[in-house]
């Protein structure tokens, strides 16, 4: 069920599958990432020493701490101490290295990285500090498993005939774009029972539907916004090039949200959400 939440919460392009897997285990995981559109992965290296992280190699694991730290343009893990204490996330994160250094997606670690306590929080220069690692918490979403999904017939059953009605998403389902869609779609997946949470979703949510010009300005420009998370995910699954041009989309993708939105600045005060622009 952990996984199942995991790839409906993060909705990966692809993921590499640990050569230790066995058939029923490997079988269980193409299904699930089929289900979710996900593609599973061969790594570049398969053998199994991919997934391992170099505990009592000392010169690997200070090099692969140095290579992460560039990454991160930090001077130092210690921002990321939680992931670095999990045995699978370092396992894990040792096929992922693999695979960005063998498509060139990184770089010689900086005469600034590595472990150094002294460090303080000065920033590391790197050309590739688009990249983050933090700990993912699956607790502030109820955790629903296909099979449950199906059983509160919470979406539309893929092999039956298409009805508007048939499922709690397709009475809820007035979006305009595919992206709304989709994320309408992964909010049902994963209900929020975090308060904080709900709040501010229930807040954004109260101001669109008072705001009436706020709200045509924005149907508006999504009219003239592309489907970017489909064209970047359909990069991201094509050779280097597009590995490369998915992280320049990313990069556009804000550029095009920053222009959209520049004159819609929102100020909440209290319960009340005023339009300034």
């Amino acid at each position: 069920m952990n996984l199942d939440s995991l790839v409906v919460r993060e909705k990966p392009a692809f993921c590499f599958l640990n050569p230790k897997l066995g058939d029923a285990e490997r079988h269980k995981v193409e299904e699930l990432l089929e289900r979710s559109g996900a593609l599973p992965a061969h790594p570049t290296r398969p053998e199994a020493s991919s997934f391992t992280w170099p505990r009592s190699d000392a010169s690997k694991r200070s090099e692969l701490e140095s290579e992460l730290c560039t990454l991160l343009a930090a001077p130092n893990l210690h921002g990321v101490s939680e992931v670095m204490a999990l045995s699978i996330a370092l396992n894990s994160l040792a096929c992922l290295m693999a695979e960005m250094r063998a498509n060139g997606l990184c770089a010689a670690p900086s005469v600034h990285s590595g472990l150094n306590v002294d460090a303080g929080d000065a920033e590391v220069d790197s050309p590739l500090s688009v990249c983050e690692l933090r700990l993912g918490r699956l607790e502030s979403c109820m955790r629903l498993d296909s099979a449950a999904v199906d059983a509160i017939m919470l979406l539309p059953d893929k092999k039956a005939p298409v009805q508007a009605f048939g499922s709690l998403f397709g009475v809820l389902n007035h979006c305009k774009t595919a992206m709304g869609t989709r994320l309408l779609e992964s909010w049902l997946r994963q209900p929020l029972v975090d308060r904080t949470a709900l709040s501010a979703r229930h807040d954004l949510v109260g101001c669109l539907k008072d705001g009436a010009v706020l709200r045509g300005a924005l149907t508006e420009a999504m009219k003239q916004t592309p489907d970017l998370e489909a064209a970047v995910t359909k990069m991201r699954r094509t050779d280097k090039a597009g590995r490369h041009a998915a992280t320049l989309a990313g990069g556009l993708t804000r550029e095009v949200e920053r222009e959209r939105t520049k004159d819609l600045e929102l100020d909440f005060r209290g319960d009340c959400c005023v339009e300034l622009k």
